[in-house]
């Protein structure tokens, strides 16, 4: 029995809401500020905190790769990590509520993560700070200092709590269809006014693509590109290659070329290249270079070439401008295009490159001057800069492996590989040792993994931007497989006690690595 009578309770919660009424009123008499925006924000996640407390890790994984950014928060975050931190809040509030529940911690993960984080830290302290320039600072780069922070804290928020056999279809699912929302970037421009109201809520940095400037360019459809691409990545994920190409199903072979297809319209080479090396690390994977389906792709590979080398002056300009790559006839105004992208990136490295040695024991930090950013145009203009010089400015170097080495030196080099080391051991582990039914998953995981690397190191990478893709996949694969663990353990340690002892210990159940030892 509660020690307040109906009356006073009733009291109290009146005197509250007409407090929030009272506030809430004198902010709406500027409803667009940065403080009545705020506070409204803060209010509507209040109010939806009953929600977010049971849906927050489906929340998490659907914002993750997604568009979706808080605009009334400081520095306008990305929403999915925003979401890391009230899904980690929430796992931790439930697990001191329910003393039950379980949270997952892999050491091999953690390890290299939190010597990361360490290095971030201390480059950022030992340069002189994070470079919070909304917050009065004199400096910006702070973004990129708290999007790996918080990529490797997302890492945990992900893992931390198992995910069930009969939720992670769609836990993963939700994770690859999150970048479908870079789509918006298209259609706002492509609608005019009427979606005007969207870019309060999405980020449409991909429609600078679209906006096309000067004689000889043309229009690119990044944000379309970008969502068909994340669709190509859903049905490879749910159905694999196998299942793609069921002749009894055949929409999903449909959807698939026609979203690979539709990708093209962006104008990246890499968009294309990403599809064929996925496609490439998956066929191998399932086994299917030593099946007739070997030579069927082969015929059809060859057909597609014949094809793109007939029919690629009729092609629109911007798939044109993806197979800039391939020796075939496209647009002149395609070619010089692709061309000087790719002469500026060389640019770019030949410039930083010199820099590489005096950054190796302490890395330069995301720290950018803010005044050299604010005039930076103003000298391109005047001819003062060229325009890989404002890119070197701002620490896009186009390079995986340079935006990592010069920001964060030797160290954050060494704790990166001693990830990348560790998330394969974790992810063929998966593989291997997983439930059954997560085999496609699995192979996806690792397949979508081995790849990214592969773009990062080789062909294109951002680290700030990247370690998310790196973090996020891991934690994925650590919540979907955290069931079979305990199975796991128990087989590990029957085969530690030798063949003697098997017969006197209980039955598993069939799932994960003890229906596979079971089955040997």
């Amino acid at each position: 029995m509660s020690w307040l009578s109906p009356a006073v309770t009733k009291a109290i919660v009146f005197a509250v809401v007409s407090l929030l009424a009272i506030v809430i009123g004198v902010q709406l008499a500027d409803p667009l500020g940065t403080t009545s925006m705020g506070l409204g924000g803060s209010l509507a996640l209040l109010l939806l905190f009953p929600f977010l407390l049971k849906h927050h890790h489906l929340i998490l994984a659907l914002t993750w790769n997604s568009a979706l950014f808080v605009f009334f928060l400081p520095g306008s975050p990305p929403a999915g990590f925003v979401m890391v931190f009230i899904s980690l809040g929430a796992s931790v509030l439930i697990r001191t509520i329910n003393k039950q529940a379980s949270f997952t911690n892999v050491k091999e993960l953690t390890g290299p993560l939190v010597c990361l984080a360490c290095v971030v830290v201390v480059t950022a302290m030992a340069r002189g700070g994070v470079g919070f320039r909304f917050l009065g600072g004199e400096s910006n780069g702070g973004k990129q200092t708290i999007f790996i922070l918080a990529a490797i804290v997302g890492y945990f928020a992900f893992s931390i709590r198992p995910t069930s056999l009969v939720r992670a279809p769609l836990f993963s699912a939700l994770f690859a269809l999150g970048a479908t929302t870079q789509i918006v970037a298209s259609l706002v421009q492509l609608a005019g006014g009427p979606l005007d109201f969207l870019t309060m809520f999405f980020n449409i940095d991909l429609l600078s693509y679209q906006l096309a400037s000067g004689p000889n360019s043309f229009a690119r459809y990044a944000g379309l590109s970008r969502a068909c691409l994340a669709i190509v990545g859903f049905i490879l994920l749910r159905y694999g290659i196998r299942g793609t190409l069921d002749i009894g199903k055949p929409f999903r072979l449909l959807f698939f070329l026609g979203a690979t297809f539709l990708t093209l319209f962006g104008g990246f080479r890499s968009g294309i290249i990403f599809v064929v090396m996925l496609l490439s690390a998956l066929f191998f994977l399932e086994g299917l270079w030593r099946t007739k389906w070997a030579v069927i792709m082969s015929g059809f590979a060859v057909v597609l070439l014949v094809a793109i080398v007939v029919f690629s002056r009729q092609l629109p300009l911007q798939i044109q401008r993806s197979l800039a790559f391939l020796p075939v006839d496209i647009s002149p105004d395609a070619r010089l295009d692709a061309d000087q992208s790719s002469e500026w990136r060389i640019d770019i490295w030949k410039a930083v490159l010199p820099e590489v040695p005096q950054y190796l024991l302490l890395g330069k930090g995301y720290g950018i001057n803010a005044t050299d950013v604010y005039l930076a145009p103003f000298l391109i203009e005047q001819g003062v800069y060229r325009n890989h010089e404002a890119a070197i400015l701002t620490g896009n170097y186009h390079q995986g492996l340079l935006s990592l080495l010069i920001p964060l030196g030797l160290p954050g080099l060494i704790c990166f590989g001693w990830l990348i080391l560790a998330g394969f051991r974790v992810l063929i582990g998966n593989l291997r040792n997983g439930d059954p039914t997560l085999r496609t998953i699995n192979r996806y995981l690792l397949s979508l993994f081995s790849v990214q690397l592969l773009f990062f190191c080789f062909i294109y990478g951002h680290f700030s931007a990247d370690i998310a893709t790196f973090c996020g996949i891991l934690g994925l694969s650590v919540s979907l497989n955290s069931r079979t663990e305990p199975a796991r353990n128990a087989v590990h340690q029957l085969e530690k006690a030798g063949p003697s002892s098997v017969g006197r210990q209980p039955a598993f159940s069939r799932t994960g690595a003890a229906a596979t030892a079971s089955a040997k």
